[in-house]
């Protein structure tokens, strides 16, 4: 019985709970290390993976009456402190230039986590805060292993293309799964935004045309989604959706950079 209570502590305190967002935190860092791999690189993704998982602990230790406040401190400093590290030595194994994204980012989660100590983090706008500051995560990576400062913008506006017209969509879900009007419109204006911008920056030879295939695709999917007329789906079905339709873009565009596609 202690066994399995001590169990159920470590499994609170380690791990997220959301399953969006383990997407939108490793779609970003994995496409940027295989289209542009650098060791410095890897050191910011395994920080940043790290700062990713010290968010729970983070969370339960600003909680009030949660037993696992000692097994949270334990998780805290482990991911923290290791975080640092790998932090240190990617700011000191790159350019100021491929810092700045990097430090922006750092800001953007600040500001989030401040939102969510007052109880505003699941406003929608706060909620995009996050993969923004991942995406620019990216950014920096790339820019460690040599990227241009235009290629990497290019990879920016794909993830965007990506996380901002989702966060739309599954809040549509969710908003429908329990019965409520959705913002249709919404939906409709950030997934064309984002279809029109990897269009146009495909045409100008900085997205690969995988790449915008990949959107065309996650677009696609959310014109359907809000005509369809059949039962909502729960959250865990709507997770497991959006989970599978990153992969398939991050490996569309993972080609599309590897092959000039």
């Amino acid at each position: 019985m202690a066994k399995s209570h001590l169990k159920i502590q470590i499994k609170t305190a380690a791990y997220p709970k959301e399953h969006g967002s383990w997407g939108f935190t490793l779609e970003p860092l994995i496409l940027a290390l295989i289209i542009g791999y650098s060791t410095a690189g890897f050191y910011l993704a395994l920080g940043t993976f790290l700062a990713f998982l010290v968010h729970q602990p983070i969370r339960l230790l600003l909680a009030k009456g949660h037993s696992e406040k000692k097994t949270a401190a334990i998780f805290f400093l482990l991911y923290g402190i290791n975080a640092l590290l790998f932090f240190y030595l990617f700011l000191t194994n790159v350019t100021i230039t491929a810092t700045i994204p990097f430090l922006s980012a750092l800001l953007l989660m600040f500001f989030y986590l401040l939102m969510e100590y007052l109880h505003l983090h699941r406003q929608l706008f706060i909620e995009i805060l996050a993969p923004m500051a991942i995406s620019l995560i990216a950014v920096s990576i790339l820019l460690a292993s040599g990227w241009s400062l235009l290629m990497s913008f290019g990879v920016f506006i794909l993830l965007a293309a990506r996380f901002l017209p989702t966060a739309f969509y599954v809040h549509y879900k969710l908003q429908r799964a329990k019965h409520q009007h959705g913002d249709k419109a919404s939906v409709v204006f950030t997934s064309g935004l984002g279809f029109f911008l990897v269009t146009w920056l495909t045409t100008l030879g900085i997205i690969p045309i995988l790449g915008l295939v990949g959107v065309t695709i996650l677009s696609g999917r959310a014109f359907i989604g809000i005509l369809d007329r059949s039962n909502p789906r729960t959250v865990k079905q709507v997770g497991i959706r959006e989970f599978i339709y990153g992969i398939i873009l991050i490996l569309l565009a993972s080609m599309g950079y590897l092959l000039s596609w």
